[in-house]
């Protein structure tokens, strides 16, 4: 009896000391495990998609408007100045007296020629002009007669419509074929706008300002451009593409996009460009010269910096993956 009562101690004991896992324990484990990953990922989804939204979001609400904002008034800055420039020029007295007595006084001839040669030289500007309605010669920066204007010549239907629009000072922008580059013309009526006797102003090529697109793009891929109402582009990041016509470089829903909405207020765009990109554009007006600004990015710029996101949600997940496998395991063999 006595060595019965001792093998049933040793046995009891031995049960004791040997693991027992119930299934129902190694059930809550694994799914313990399932959801601690499940929970990893959905919070690194949640994590990268509302942080995403807010990147765009800012980019459409903030960064686009700013940057299309500060070139547009660059753009416009340099109109402003040249509109100026020939105001000045216009309703200057010397000026006004020598168109009025026919360009026949000498003095005032030598002064008023000396005023075009300093706008062309020293102010910078491709052109500086006075045309009179008086003798209906064209005054150049160089302080030589051009041409006699003459309404028989197509080419000067400018002028005479310049004079009878009753606007004191007018922006024309003109892409010239030969130079492959567009110029802005400032038109100022001399004298009395109901009653003018000539017209005077400055005209300025846009190509310098094309360096200035190249360092206001958010990437290398973004891109810029300064479009008209017909769809010309007369200024552009790529200086080759100035004179193009943006049809040939959008997809035709962006291009619709754009010129439907042209003479509207700023516009922020969402579309696919011809290589099937997912691209964000910006049209901004630029009011003195009747055109839009276009600011467009690929969407995989504006987020690329996410992709570190992705890469360390996926490592701390697997990182957890592997704690809770460890832990288990370290829990189970004791």
């Amino acid at each position: 009896m006595k060595r019965e009562s001792g093998n049933s101690a040793e046995q009891l004991s031995s049960i004791r000391s040997t693991p027992f896992y119930d299934r129902n324990v190694i059930k809550v484990i694994a799914l313990a495990c399932v959801l601690i990953v499940f929970s990893m990922l959905l919070i690194g989804f949640l994590s990268y998609y509302f942080t995403e939204r807010e990147v765009i979001k800012k980019l459409k609400n903030k960064e686009l408007g700013y940057i299309a904002q500060s070139v547009a008034s660059k753009v416009e800055g340099r109109i402003e100045r040249a509109k100026e420039t020939s105001l000045l020029l216009a309703d200057d007295p010397s000026v006004v007296e020598w168109v009025r007595s026919g360009e026949q006084n000498e003095e005032l001839s030598r002064i008023v020629l000396e005023k075009l040669k300093m706008n062309g030289q020293k102010l910078d500007y491709s052109n500086s002009f006075i045309v009179s309605s008086v003798s209906g010669q064209y005054w150049s920066e160089n302080g030589t007669v051009l041409e006699i204007m003459s309404k028989d010549n197509p080419d000067d239907d400018w002028f005479y419509q310049t004079l009878i629009s009753g606007k004191k000072a007018d922006v024309i922008v003109d892409y010239n074929d030969a130079r492959k580059q567009s110029f802005v013309f400032v038109n100022v009526l001399i004298g009395d706008a109901s009653s003018p006797i000539g017209v005077a102003g400055v005209g300025l090529s846009l190509k310098d300002l094309s360096d200035d697109f190249e360092s206001y793009k958010y990437s290398a891929d973004s891109r810029m451009w300064m479009v008209d109402a017909s769809g010309t582009i007369h200024l552009s990041d790529r200086f080759e593409l100035t004179g193009s016509r943006l049809s040939d470089i959008v997809s035709r829903e962006t291009y619709d996009k754009v010129m439907d909405g042209f003479h509207r207020d700023v516009q922020v765009l969402e579309s696919y460009n011809l290589n099937g990109e997912l691209v964000d554009m910006i049209s901004y007006p630029i009011q003195t010269m009747n055109m839009r600004l276009l600011f467009q990015i690929p969407r995989s710029d504006t987020v690329y910096f996410l992709n570190s996101i992705k890469i360390n949600t996926a490592i701390a997940i697997l990182i957890a993956l592997f704690s809770t496998v460890f832990f288990f395991s370290m829990f189970l063999a004791n």
